[in-house]
């Protein structure tokens, strides 16, 4: 399920960020089996290198799965605010 604002805020460890972002996603997916994966594997103990390379992953498809018109991302004025926020002319706003 899709909804505009915060997914994550207040942290940027990555083991920290793997279940906001692996439930975010397993609610926006339905048939991805590749996506289905990354979220079974997220919400199990990983690695601190393992973390890391989840998280971006993670990233990169919520990004892929934000709506037209939103960006999956964090806010210039607070960097550990992580969610969808509407684009205006490119650049994400809050």
């Amino acid at each position: 399920m899709f909804t505009v604002g915060s997914v994550s805020s207040g942290t940027l460890n990555p083991k920290k960020l793997l279940r906001p972002f692996a439930r975010k996603l397993d609610g926006m997916t339905e048939e991805d089996s590749r996506i289905k994966f990354l979220v079974v594997e997220a919400l199990q103990p990983v690695t601190a290198a393992r973390a890391d390379d989840l998280v971006n992953e993670l990233f990169d498809a919520l990004r892929e799965y934000a709506p037209p018109g939103f960006e999956f991302g964090s806010l210039d004025d607070d960097p550990t605010n992580f969610g969808f926020w509407p684009r205006s002319g490119g650049a994400v706003t809050a």
